[in-house]
């Protein structure tokens, strides 16, 4: 698949690169313990930048956070690392990623700089308990965040035990901060399903604690994986959006696709809402101000308003 390929020569690209940064003739070398970041802090690296928000909100002040995707890449499952973020994963003591196959370029620059004192958690199977072959976008389950702020708690304690108890706090705090995510959630939760189409899986996890009912997972899944949808698929959702037997159509509005920009014109001309949502978290939002916006706008949406 092209997203697989794209993987591999990003990956390869950068191995070499960095190969080329730390050994001699291009060999590359199991690196030493990183230096401790200013002031003593643990240097923490997290691959997606919602995650290292959960980092500094648990970490505070004894954490140096730094994360790699933090620009709303389009689509972060082609990112290509840089050798500077080959460096700054051999040097941290904490590396934070998704897992699940969404981000493997992670696990092979740790594999470059091997190290036997660095933390690694992959959100996806070391906190939420998911395994290869899940629908990798577990920052739209909402219980994803209250777990990682725990888990991070007891990491950092582990390496700082004279903070322990302050990680803590910090991590109870920010699980304060996340209760309106879970309020709206309340107040939107369908009592019975409600039938919508997606364009992609992005929004999957989210759209089950609402009890929004996705109709076409072939569809969803073949946009996401790159591939070519059956034209049974792109007529069923022609069908239903077009004798409006969905209420919703929502989709990611950084992919772009032939037959989900159609969607999204059939949808307005036949009166069923239309919801944007992103796979990343957009410039100028933090995770809880991005999901609440999203939330706003599908509440809107099925209110009709």
């Amino acid at each position: 698949m092209l997203r697989k390929e794209l993987k591999q020569a990003a990956a390869a690209f950068v191995l070499l690169s960095f190969a080329c940064t730390v050994g001699v003739g291009c060999a590359i070398s199991k690196s030493t313990p990183s230096p401790a970041a200013p002031d003593g802090k643990i240097q923490v690296v997290a691959a997606e930048n919602f995650y290292g928000e959960v980092a500094q909100a648990v970490g505070g002040e004894y954490v140096q956070v730094t994360s790699i995707l933090n620009n709303g890449v389009a689509d972060p499952e082609a990112f290509e690392p840089t050798a500077e973020d080959a460096k700054l994963i051999s040097r941290a003591s904490v590396v934070i990623y998704n897992g699940l196959g969404y981000d493997n370029w992670v696990t092979k620059l740790m594999d470059a700089s091997k190290r036997d004192d660095r933390m690694q958690m992959a959100v996806g199977t070391d906190v939420t308990g998911h395994k290869e072959g899940d629908n990798v976008h577990i920052w739209y389950d909402p219980s994803t965040m209250p777990k990682l702020a725990d888990a991070l708690a007891e990491r950092f304690g582990t390496l700082d035990p004279q903070h322990r108890e302050e990680y803590r706090k910090n991590a109870d705090a920010y699980k304060k901060k996340l209760e309106p995510i879970e309020k709206k959630i309340q107040s939107l939760r369908q009592a019975t399903p409600l039938p919508i189409h997606v364009s992609e899986p992005v929004f999957d996890y989210m759209a089950k604690e609402l009890n929004l009912q996705p109709k076409n997972t072939r569809f969803e899944t073949a946009v996401f994986n790159g591939v070519d949808s059956s034209p049974a698929d792109v007529q069923q959702i022609e069908n239903d959006l077009q004798t409006k037997r969905v209420r919703l159509f929502i989709y990611n509005e950084k992919t772009k696709n032939r037959d989900v920009d159609r969607f999204v014109q059939i949808a307005k001309a036949s009166g069923v809402p239309v919801v944007s949502v992103t796979e990343q978290e957009p410039e100028g939002k933090d995770y809880i101000t991005w999901m609440m916006d999203q939330l706003n706008e599908l509440e809107r949406a099925i209110r009709g308003q």
